[in-house]
């Protein structure tokens, strides 16, 4: 297979805008020589775009950051969180050019010259091709072929003759106005199949004089003539052997092109085409007038692609070369394997099953779900539509499985764990008119490879009894010693999964232990499932998997759900076949792009593990200085924990959350005590500081509230001045206990006119001073005893408080954005979805501008000290939810630049956080809000050790899994090789098994083995190359010196490049064979 071209940029025109000479001339002094100068000049740089900052009403100083606002609103705002950091480079703009920037443009004149080119060819063309036919010299041609790329004019009998080897070429005729629909048969050809191109057979059999043949050109009537020479031929033989696929196995009256034939699987693989659609369309280029008799052949057709799909599928595997025929056929044989997951005796080094060290790198890693967007109807039966090599692909044997689930009809299933739509469904009574409700399926999760035997129907929802049918049946002659399988009933489904499986046939029952099978939960389904399934279940905290995130069914299930609509309507087994066909193509195209994949998760592998090593020492550099003897311990606690999930878990938090209210009421239990049942204290220090926070969030929110309405209508500025009104009669009164219990802050204030009321200055920007504001003197001077200690306490607690509002936001949020991604369509219901997004964000930010200024005032207040681990500085990049993740440097950088320009950005993001799309990103990292959302540092040592402990575990794991990620993809390479070089083999010792065949038939045998194993050893060649620099940047940490891989990957950053080749839609080459 020659090596692919990397494909360039697209670009029109090569219009980049050159250096240019620029000479200068000196004279000398005495005016008698002249000296000249040149040098190469870079084009000017375009002078930036002018950034127009919105006016806005001056605010105090703590609501500075509330101007920036969320990103839906009518203006955009500048991102003051990406840190950008200062110019090093000038980059020269390249000069743009009207016709490379919108060709368009460029054709809108040319509109007429084009149109006149299009339409001179409805004539015969200029004069001297049409007066004498090129080939007898006769006067006056009148046959035009449209196929040809000779566009002259020809007699009927040279036409004939030139089309003798060319029988499906479509041709016209001029009738002295205008060119006029015709067929060769019109004209006299007569096709002879079983001789070679040009001659007859003395002993032909005339077929009907309409023999129907499909091609990609539209729908042909053909005079064929069969052979009947001695040894006679079939004629369905004739036809195949001139590439013309039967539709019939008797006596023949319509065929299909190989061609067309390749064509339309390609255009199904691919683009999930309908052969419905197809064939209206071959219909449509033949006639599209409707005044032309086009015979039917749908039927015929789909009668052919289903035979051609089998024989492709077949012959791929290599059945066509074994001796003891297709009917030898191994269950999930002609599936397509995947390379990089573990097989014994094809990709597995010698002694692997003794490597108890390393076992974990061998281990299979699989993923099961269902997908009730594969319904089938009841349109046809088994005994009707049978299945072609029924369980020989990824599809399980229908008769055995159905047999095993008659055990099963009314099995009930209930869940405690979680309300999944699978328990759910499994319990539907929707089933009428439906053979199938959705289809069961596992796969590979690291490399989204559907496993041979993976994939199997659903009668009644996702039933314990399909879904551990179709696993085991996959798992079939599997020796493996360690699984990895993740569900999104993991929980559930385990309970009773080996009392399950001494029901199943004996046939498919496991050969390995119970102990070598591990379950655990996709990242995406986990977050449903709460606290106690978390630690247990989750991919990101176990050992040996790597950043495997378990959601490759739902991969698989994106591509398989573009032919549901197709397949529904299908019977059992043309359903089937299809399925198996694209599964095949998925593979493959997936088996085919391993050089590419491997390779860039291997280069983000190694920087990644890298960053989270070094993350993961700092943490633990800082543990050891402060508190000696603790990492010890947690070792302990955490490999307890791994190999006893009931001991106590490292990853969990016990502290009980701290709130507002819980602080309110025991301050008021206190003044209560202090106070007695006296009734001469209308208020209290807390009332006084509560009042001063009401005020504060009711500034916030009117000031952003002015500032999203930069066109407020009459009815809207009436609200605001309401809303001013009532925060001034608040202020009022909290100047009034201001007095009483800040006596000394007028004397401490520069400038004590600001505790004036004044008319001028808007209530949102009217300064309060809270004791948080001030320095610790004038504190001490200006507030009673005890009145900042009180606000100190509260503003703790409100830092929970914001927090626990931020997490719960953002969680809303992310449900919101997948009810949207998955139910919503159309511009009126997305505008009412954008609405709702819109007021979520809005809280989102509320919250998180509520948290920044308590953690100011209370930094204030209490000083830099432990809680500071606890809740640090919120930035923007750290407002996301669980699944999603923060901007690249790179996207930041193109986000700068469209505010800098005006123009709005492209995705959803919300301050530089990308919030759709992105569950199982492997760049994605949990915001430390999440780490905190169970202990609150307080003065507690135990609370504050207790905190850094979850970190420090999530830490470790996080710079285990990259690591194990490095790994595995380096094993991975090796077993891609490996098995791709076994497969060349296979290929090489299969060319002359057939040896009693005919010998033209064994040269295509031994032709189309050759092929496959040259395909095969350049596939691995090319691989081993382009792996090469990234198995060497992989080295020390395959060692263990991540000193030596960081100091390496410093150098590797200037000194080498990795070439990956991209295609333009990110797709891997098809082989010939699909």
């Amino acid at each position: 297979m020659p090596p692919r071209k990397k494909r360039g940029g697209d670009d029109l025109w090569n219009h980049d805008e050159l250096a240019f000479d620029a000479s200068t001339l000196e004279l000398s002094r005495d005016g008698k020589r002249v000296r000249w100068d040149t040098a190469q000049v870079q084009p000017p740089v375009p002078s930036p775009a002018p950034n127009y900052e919105p006016a806005g009403v001056e605010v105090p100083e703590y609501f500075a950051e509330d101007s920036s606002l969320p990103y839906d609103n009518d203006f955009p705002s500048q991102d003051s969180s990406d840190n950008t950091p200062p110019l090093e480079k000038v980059k020269v703009l390249r000069k743009r050019y009207l016709n490379s920037d919108n060709p368009l443009l460029s054709f809108i004149p040319l509109r007429q010259e084009y149109i006149d080119e299009y339409l001179r060819h409805e004539g015969r063309g200029s004069l001297g091709s049409y007066e004498f036919c090129p080939g007898c010299s006769i006067g006056g041609p009148t046959i035009r072929c449209k196929d040809c790329f000779d566009t002259r004019l020809w007699c009927k009998a040279c036409a004939v003759d030139n089309h003798k080897r060319l029988p499906l070429h479509r041709v016209e005729c001029w009738n002295g106005s205008f060119f006029e629909k015709t067929s060769l048969r019109t004209l006299g050809l007569r096709v002879q199949l079983g001789h070679p191109s040009g001659q007859g057979c003395p002993f032909r059999v005339v077929s009907q004089e309409s023999f129907t043949v499909l091609h990609t050109s539209g729908i042909h009537q053909l005079a064929v003539d069969f052979c009947n020479c001695s040894p006679t031929v079939e004629h369905r033989v004739q036809c195949m052997r001139q590439s013309w696929w039967p539709a019939s196995t008797e006596r023949p009256r319509s065929a299909a092109t190989f061609t067309l034939l390749k064509q339309f699987q390609t255009l199904s693989l691919q683009g999930k085409l309908a052969l419905y659609d197809y064939y209206k369309t071959l219909e449509l280029v033949t006639d599209g007038s409707g005044l032309d008799h086009i015979p039917f052949r749908l039927a015929q057709l789909s009668l052919m692609v289903r035979e051609y799909r089998h024989i492709k599928m077949l012959a791929r595997a290599g059945r066509g070369h074994d001796p003891a025929g297709i009917l030898a056929t191994k269950p999930g044989e002609i599936a397509v394997h995947c390379r990089a997951c573990p097989q014994p005796g094809v990709n597995l080094p010698e002694g692997w099953e003794k490597d108890t060290e390393n076992g974990w790198l061998y281990a299979l890693i699989l993923g099961m779900d269902a997908c009730f967007r594969l319904q089938n109807r009841s349109r046809s039966s088994d005994a009707k539509d049978p299945t072609l090599g029924p369980g020989w692909a990824t599809f399980v044997d229908d008769a055995p499985y159905h047999e095993h689930l008659k055990n099963y009809i009314h099995k009930d299933e209930i869940s405690s764990c979680a309300g999944f739509a699978a328990i759910f469904l499994a319990n539907l009574k929707r089933t009428t008119a439906v053979r199938t409700t959705g289809v069961g399926g596992v796969i590979c999760s690291r490399h989204d490879l559907w496993r041979p035997n993976g994939l199997g129907d659903l009668q009644k929802g996702e039933r314990y009894a399909n879904m551990d049918y179709i696993l085991f049946c996959s798992l079939r002659l599997v020796y493996i010693l360690l699984i990895f399988l993740s569900y999104d009933i993991m929980c559930q489904w385990l309970v009773n999964l080996w009392t399950r499986v001494l029901l199943l046939p004996e046939a498919i029952r496991p050969s390995f232990p119970k102990e070598a099978l591990i379950g655990k939960i996709p990242q995406f389904h986990l977050e449903a499932h709460g606290r106690k399934c978390y630690a247990r279940y989750s991919l990101r905290l176990t050992p040996g998997v790597g950043r495997v995130e378990g959601e490759a069914p739902e991969r698989g299930w994106s591509i398989l759900g573009r032919a549901a609509a197709q397949t529904k309507e299908m019977g059992p087994g043309a359903r089937h076949n299809v399925l198996d066909d694209i599964c095949g193509f998925a593979n493959w195209r997936k088996t085919v792009d391993s050089g590419n994949s491997l390779l860039r998760k291997l280069v983000l592998a190694i920087a990644e593990s890298i960053y989270y090593w070094r993350a993961f020492r700092g943490l633990e550099d800082g543990l050891n200085a402060e508190h000696p003897g603790c990492i010890a311990e947690w070792e302990g606690m955490l490999s307890a924990w791994e190999a006893d999930p009931s001991k106590p878990c490292p990853y969990d938090s016990k502290e009980k959350e701290l709130t507002v209210n819980k602080v309110k009421l025991q301050l008021a239990n206190e003044e209560h005590a202090r106070m007695g049942l006296s009734v001469n204290q209308p208020h209290t220090p807390t009332t006084f500081v509560m009042l001063g926070f009401d005020l504060e969030e009711l500034q916030r929110c009117l000031l952003r509230d002015v500032k999203g309405k930069s066109e407020a209508t009459p009815l809207q500025l009436a609200g605001f001045q309401d809303r001013r009104l009532g925060i001034r009669k608040k202020v009022v009164y909290f100047r009034t206990l201001q007095v009483q219990y800040m006596p000394g802050l007028g004397s401490v204030l520069d400038e004590p006119a600001l505790l004036q009321d004044t008319p001028d200055l808007p209530a949102e920007a009217v300064r309060l001073f809270m004791p948080s504001e001030l320095n610790d003197l004038n504190r001490a001077r200006a507030c009673l005893p005890g009145v900042a200690d009180v606000e100190c306490r509260i503003r703790e607690a409100s830092l929970s408080d914001a927090l626990e509002q931020l997490r719960r936001h953002l969680r809303m949020r992310s449900q919101v954005n997948k009810w949207k991604g998955k139910n919503v369509r159309g511009q009126r219901y997305n505008t009412r979805a954008r609405a709702l997004q819109h007021r979520i964000d809005v809280k989102v930010h509320a919250a998180k501008m509520r948290y920044r200024h308590c953690r100011r005032a209370y930094l204030a207040l209490a000083g830099v000290g432990p809680w500071t681990l606890q809740y640090k500085e919120l930035q923007d990049d750290d407002c996301r939810a669980m699944n999603e993740r923060e901007l690249t440097q790179r996207e930041k950088e193109e986000r700068r630049e469209k505010i800098r320009t005006g123009e709005r950005e492209v995705g959803d993001t919300r301050d530089g956080v990308v919030v759709t799309g992105v569950m199982g990103d492997t760049r994605r990292v949990l915001s430390w809000i999440w780490y905190n959302a169970a202990a609150q540092g307080t003065e507690d040592t135990a609370a504050v050790l207790e905190a850094l402990q979850v970190q420090w575990a999530k830490s470790k794991a996080s710079a285990r899994s990259w690591s194990d990620d490095v790994r595995l993809l380096v094993e991975e390479m090796r077993r891609v090789e490996a098995a791709t070089r076994h497969i060349a083999g296979r290929w090489t010792r299969e060319a002359n098994l057939r040896s009693t065949a005919p010998s033209e038939l064994q040269e295509g045998l031994a032709a189309y083995a050759f092929r496959h194993t040259a395909m095969e050893e350049g596939l691995a060649n090319k691989w081993a190359e382009q792996w090469q620099k990234g198995k060497a940047r992989a080295a020390p940490i395959l060692e263990g010196n991540m000193e030596a891989a960081e100091e390496a990957e410093g150098k590797m950053k200037t000194d080498a490049v990795i070439e990956i080749e991209l295609e333009e839609d990110d797709s891997p080459p098809v082989d010939d064979d699909y």
